[in-house]
């Protein structure tokens, strides 16, 4: 038989490709599928084989050319073929190609659920969460039960912003595994992302129930309690989640948070350092032990810390801001401004970040650059009472005090409670002498709090201003009882008696 040894050699192929598969071995089951088509070049089936050895190896590029080879014979199932090449096209970071594989089974099969899901997985993975969503429609309406479709469609709904559709999703696929923590678990994630924390709380105490080592559930637990200002609760959770986890970073972090928003300083920093020993590149861990550090009396350490994170993150604008206020709390304001103004180049839209500078900026006598800065402030946010405020008070510094008057009006239009705007609109009307206005509002500063001596000490000069000797030293009298200690009062309240 003259083709005898040609189809031993094909029978040694075989043995010995099934022998590599088996074993893991898959460069040399690709390399004996190779062989098989020198031998046999007919053999098309060989291509479907050498294209999953190599798929198996994870060398898709190969595998696509031979999944492509197949389907252009026409002797296969190409829903087959096609649904495997999709996968090696996402594999090679090529989802539009993958799509397409998927469409074409779509095309031909119109209810296969395998190809409207993993098209719809790779839409969801690539951002398309809409068409995410409308695959994941066919396959439900196909297979109601089908859990791994909901949870996708789930999690696109909640990307897009749609927290009703999403909980709705989890709740369904609850009812289909009510034994599952995971379902309670990301159940509770959505309703803490709407602020209903109570329900949060309610899936996850039943997730704790289904699985008491869920680190993170007990970490999702406290944080829902720390938004209800229940820091004694956080605390017990996360202290829970450490027990479970020594090593983990986050539960110390987030239990000084708890400390942090309990006033209790020391404990706080203690616990961002521990999760700074254990992540050393946690950069919220170092804002946060600075802002211990700064209710602590600690500046410089405070100061140290936020270096730290600029280190870290050279563009983190929030931290350039952080350390421009330590500055500005030191008196550095040279230092506080050039912090201010890199955060501002980092992020021009940050409203504070010019407020702040602004303020600086008056403290060095820089007075145009902080009407600059202020006057972007109201740019930026026209509703902001106290930008109007600050350039008032810019004006008012200028003897400009019409200009003063006229912000500290539009400050009190949009916060009609705001005293410093009574009491600075007062000011200025007594420096251009209209003295019942100037009266009118420390009277209305007053009626807002009156218990401040400032503002009897203020409303006895205007009375002075106007003649009414003694209804000045009543005022004077009354900021002396409620502080016996201001110097200036007495002061004046001597010269009125004189």
């Amino acid at each position: 038989d003259l083709h005898y040894p040609l189809r031993r050699q094909r029978q040694m192929c075989i043995r010995d490709r099934d022998a590599y598969m088996g074993a893991g071995n898959f460069a040399l089951a690709a390399q004996d599928y190779s062989t098989m088509l020198e031998l046999d070049p007919g053999n098309n089936a060989a291509y479907v084989y050498r294209a999953a050895a190599y798929i198996a190896g994870e060398q898709f590029d190969l595998a696509i050319a031979d999944y492509t080879k197949a389907i252009e014979t026409g002797e296969f199932d190409n829903t087959t073929l096609f649904s495997a090449r999709a996968y090696a096209y996402e594999q090679s970071s090529l989802p539009g190609k993958a799509i397409a594989d998927y469409s074409n089974i779509t095309e031909v099969v119109p209810d296969d659920v395998a190809a409207f899901y993993n098209r719809g997985s790779v839409f969801f993975r690539n951002g398309d969460y809409v068409s995410a969503i409308e695959d994941m429609d066919r396959v439900l309406a196909i297979r109601s039960d089908m859990v791994p479709a909901l949870q996708i469609r789930a999690y696109a709904y909640q990307t897009i912003g749609d927290s009703g559709k999403a909980i709705r999703d989890l709740t369904e696929i609850i009812r289909l595994t009510p034994e599952d923590p995971e379902a309670y678990y990301n159940r509770a994630l959505l309703y803490s992302g709407i602020e209903q924390y109570p329900m949060a709380r309610q899936d996850l105490d039943k997730a704790l129930q289904l699985d008491p080592a869920m680190t993170e559930a007990y970490i999702s637990r406290a944080l829902a309690y720390l938004n209800e200002e229940n820091t004694e609760q956080a605390v017990a959770d996360l202290t829970s989640a450490i027990f479970l986890d020594t090593d983990a970073a986050m539960p110390f972090y987030y239990r000084g948070l708890a400390y942090q928003q309990a006033g209790s300083y020391y404990p706080a920093m203690e616990n961002f350092t521990f999760a700074l020993d254990r992540d050393p590149g946690l950069k919220e861990a170092y804002t946060a032990r600075a802002n211990a550090y700064i209710a602590l009396g600690k500046p410089d350490k405070a100061l140290s810390d936020l270096t730290r994170v600029i280190s870290l993150s050279a563009d983190d604008a929030a931290a350039y801001f952080s350390r421009g206020t330590v500055y500005a709390e030191l008196g550095l304001n040279q230092q506080a401004i050039d912090d201010f103004s890199t955060c501002i180049a980092l992020d021009p839209s940050f409203a504070p970040a010019f407020t702040a500078r602004g303020s600086a900026y008056v403290l060095v006598n820089q007075t145009e650059a902080a009407m600059a800065d202020y006057n972007t402030v109201i740019s930026l946010s026209p509703k902001d009472p106290v930008a109007y405020y600050n350039r008032g008070t810019v004006f008012a510094g200028e003897s400009q005090y019409r200009e003063a008057i006229g912000d500290y009006t539009t400050a009190l239009l949009l916060d009609e409670e705001m005293q410093s705007a009574y009491v600075s609109r007062s000011l200025a009307y007594s420096a251009i002498g209209d003295f019942d206005k100037a009266l009118s509002d420390i009277n209305d500063a007053i009626h807002l709090d009156v218990g401040n001596p400032y503002y009897y000490y203020y409303r006895g000069n205007v009375k002075f201003r106007r003649n009414d000797h003694q209804g000045a030293i009543a005022d004077y009298s009354l900021a002396l009882k409620i502080d016996p200690s201001l110097a200036e009062v007495y002061s004046a309240r001597g010269f009125v008696y004189s």
